[in-house]
């Protein structure tokens, strides 16, 4: 590697990742961190060239931050040209690792040791332990600040006004007023149709919600993701029996 490609690594490089040492998946070049460059590497099975976590440490190394979620945007939408559902979920997938990965690398390092971290740190492993220093941070993967709970418990209830607001004005639109009907009956009738919609979506958000826990848990340990089932499960029944 010429010397002014490193002078030019060293000049986007953290002191925290500098101390990691580079990246040595990259030691006869310097690719660009591009959407189409992340789409080679993890959805043509491209693994000869380097490691996951050692694409990661170069985009730590040699880009910024709103160059790497611009290549992760592009990354997907290559994906998403495809047509193909399976290659999509596992971009996504991908995608999800990666932020944690980069933000963690990029933001956290000290902390990111102290949980663990080495350069032999699996891929999945660190998605585990981004995410865990991330949050103790209260960062987004990105370097933004998290919200409060406060902040996103306020968010929620915003969303969800204006989901009920845009769900009534459907439901009057397909239901408009009858003969002799009064603007009152109209209203109630309204209303109490949109109670139904609300309460049946509801339960829908939180099969949803239920099921996005249940692939964290698979997606971050997989190794011990059946045990935490059963365990779970063995709880749930110990409880019932008690009540």
């Amino acid at each position: 590697m010429a010397a002014s490609t490193l002078a030019a690594l060293d000049a986007h490089t953290t002191p925290a990742v500098a101390n990691q040492g580079k990246s040595k998946d990259f030691s006869n070049s310097t690719p660009t961190v591009t959407g189409q460059w992340l789409f080679d590497r993890f959805m043509v099975n491209d693994d000869s060239e380097v490691t996951k976590l050692g694409i990661v440490r170069h985009a730590v190394e040699s880009v910024d931050t709103a160059t790497f979620k611009t290549a992760l945007k592009d990354f997907v939408e290559l994906a998403k040209a495809t047509n193909n559902e399976a290659k999509l979920k596992t971009a996504r997938n991908h995608q999800s690792v990666l932020r944690v990965a980069y933000g963690a690398l990029k933001f956290c390092m000290p902390a990111l040791q102290e949980a663990g971290y080495s350069n032999k740190t699996g891929y999945h492993e660190m998605a585990a332990l981004g995410r865990q220093v991330l949050s103790a941070a209260n960062l987004k993967w990105d370097g933004s600040p998290a919200p409060t709970d406060e902040e996103r418990e306020k968010a929620r209830k915003e969303r969800q006004a204006r989901a009920e607001e845009k769900m009534l004005m459907q439901i009057m639109k397909d239901n408009p007023r009858q003969p002799g009907q009064t603007i009152a009956q109209w209203q109630e009738a309204c209303l109490e149709i949109g109670q139904e919609t609300i309460a049946g979506e509801l339960a829908k958000a939180e099969e949803e919600a239920i099921d996005k826990a249940a692939k964290a848990i698979i997606r971050d340990n997989p190794d011990i993701a059946a045990k935490v089932a059963e365990r779970v499960l063995a709880l749930l029944l110990e409880q019932t029996a008690s009540e």
